[in-house]
């Protein structure tokens, strides 16, 4: 949890938008490892250019805290042990700023 924390205060604290795009990527791959995904995992680190040009224009385009939504979101429903919670949001069409 300290791990991905870390990474949501890098985001929030980021000079460039590539600073952020690369720590929300940092958050990404670290959950992955944490949930011995290790498909997954492989297919963060196969896409990491284009996931970090792709978050990297939206933090140009929506800004740094938007960025940290989800993540926010997640730590939440994580240490409030909300496995359906977390499940839900991060199921694909889930996502968003509800």
């Amino acid at each position: 949890i300290k791990e991905l924390n870390k990474y949501i205060d890098m985001i929030q604290s980021c000079k460039t938008p590539e600073d952020g795009a690369n720590a929300r990527y940092l958050f990404s791959l670290t959950l992955a490892g944490l949930s011995d995904n290790t498909f997954i995992t492989l297919l963060y680190n196969s896409i990491k250019p284009a996931a970090i040009s792709t978050w990297k224009a939206y933090i140009e385009k929506y800004g740094r805290n938007a960025m940290c939504d989800y993540p926010l979101k997640l730590m939440q429903l994580i240490l409030n042990k909300d496995t359906n919670g977390a499940v839900a949001i991060s199921t694909i069409g889930n996502i968003s700023s509800k």
